[in-house]
């Protein structure tokens, strides 16, 4: 009995996995996520107009937009942009904005990270702009899984020991024992001298981005309203698009063409997956009874 349990767990276990191969994509949106953004101007998307300090959460799979948890420009003390943003695990957001603001309590600086507590309306600092060696603004952000801090700033910085230019990507180690940053992208990888202005990391180490002015990269030409999907050189696999990108997200779903895209956080959705895997549970379960 033991033995078939094992069996049937295992197979559990390869199911759950091939399910989530099958799932992966190669082009455009998953089925199942929900893209966060921000724009740096009034903008509509989705039937949805809205403001450059909102949150809108759109749904590729039906072209709907709506605010993200209800998360508007009204929550700063006055008129504000978000040009970097993250859901965190805890269901916080991780954000900053294009200058200096107060949300939840908190004032901080256009180079400061806040993570800010929708329920109970409280920010508190994250990261702070005094890391740089001088003052600066970052434009885009993202948590790795292991914790280390993605980001981009709006010119050439300084931070943890290394120098980076405004299309770099640098992941830094914020562990009190570390403080160190590498560079994570290279802005050598685009056609020219550009700046990422959005991104996010999807599982399968894919870079979703975005940048301020028209790019190309990976052999794909794009907008500042568009969002690409790259995929870096990874010399443990074998996946065919290494080194090239594809359009995440066209800004042609945009009601403007003059729309920037300056903040963007993936949110996946693997409610059917989690389903098949509750699924076969269930069966394995009456099996043994």
């Amino acid at each position: 009995m033991r033995s078939a349990t094992k069996i049937g767990l295992f197979g559990l276990l390869i199911f759950i996995i091939l399910a989530c191969i099958t799932a992966t994509s190669y082009g455009g949106a998953y089925e199942n996520e929900d893209i966060i953004l921000s724009t740096s101007r009034t903008a509509t998307l989705g039937g949805l107009r809205f403001r450059d300090g909102d949150l809108v959460k759109y749904n590729p799979t039906n072209w709907t937009a709506s605010l993200y948890s209800d998360f508007s420009e009204n929550l700063f003390s006055r008129n504000e942009d978000i040009d970097a943003v993250d859901i965190l695990a805890n269901g916080h957001i991780l954000l900053s904005t294009d200058h200096s603001a107060t949300l939840g309590g908190l004032s901080f600086k256009d180079g400061d990270l806040v993570e800010y507590d929708l329920g109970a309306d409280k920010a508190t600092l994250f990261f702070s702009e005094r890391l740089f060696s001088c003052n600066e603004d970052i434009d885009a952000v993202d948590i790795l899984p292991n914790g280390h801090i993605l980001l981009s700033t709006e010119h050439s910085a300084r931070l943890g020991g290394l120098r980076f230019k405004d299309g770099d990507l640098v992941e830094y180690d914020p562990n009190p024992n570390a403080k160190t940053a590498r560079l994570f992208f290279s802005e050598g990888l685009f056609s020219h001298n550009e700046d990422i202005d959005a991104v996010d990391v999807l599982p399968d180490g894919s870079i979703i981005l975005s940048t301020r002015g028209p790019a190309k990269l990976g052999g794909l030409r794009f907008g500042k309203n568009d969002l690409v999907r790259y995929f870096p050189y990874d010399p443990l696999t074998d996946n065919p698009m290494a080194g090239r990108a594809t359009l995440y997200l066209s800004g042609g779903y945009f009601s403007s063409g003059r729309t920037n895209i300056d903040a963007v956080c993936v949110v996946p959705e693997p409610t059917t997956i989690l389903l098949l895997g509750l699924g076969s549970l269930a069966l394995l379960r009456k099996r043994r009874a």
